[in-house]
């Protein structure tokens, strides 16, 4: 005899949806402070007012401000503005987000974007070791080498 739950969802359609936002939709819990890294192919872009102030790369990260049904208010670090939820994940997620797209097609991008996620998470070693990849993959791009050199010591205090 299957569980008691799963002989309700046939009965209950919308039993399944409310499983799925409360089990699987991550994004929904992100609050004020949290960490977000932009997994959208090329750029993520941020507005104010329905107009874009800027693009933020893949792999890069920005704090959340505010929330709302279909984004994130965030500080990128230049400004703040608003950016689609589509184009995020929280830094966790976006570590085994990059790690599966590397594991698909290794790309410079996704080793630099996961390195970012390393560093955000202070995982230096790992950081440096995904920073070196992307540099061997594309040695000439010139982001790989100036962003992630600039990362691999943290900062004294």
């Amino acid at each position: 005899m299957p569980p008691p739950i799963i002989g309700l969802i046939p009965f209950f359609p919308w039993t399944s949806a409310l499983l799925f936002l409360l089990l699987v939709s991550p994004l929904s819990a992100q609050k004020v402070g949290d960490r977000l890294m932009v997994v959208a192919e090329s750029a993520a872009e941020v507005k104010m007012d329905s107009r874009t102030i800027v693009a933020i790369s893949r792999g890069e990260s920005a704090t959340v401000e505010a929330v709302s049904d279909a984004g994130f208010r965030v500080d990128y670090g230049y400004g703040s503005g608003w950016i689609a939820k589509r184009d995020v994940l929280p830094v966790d997620e976006a570590i085994r987000y990059f790690t599966k797209a590397i594991a698909n097609k290794p790309r410079a991008v996704d080793y630099f974007a996961r390195g970012n996620a390393w560093f955000e998470k202070n995982q230096y070693d790992k950081a440096i070791a995904d920073f070196g990849e992307a540099i061997r993959l594309d040695p000439k791009c010139h982001r790989h080498l100036r962003f992630g050199a600039s990362r691999t010591r943290p900062k004294q205090m």
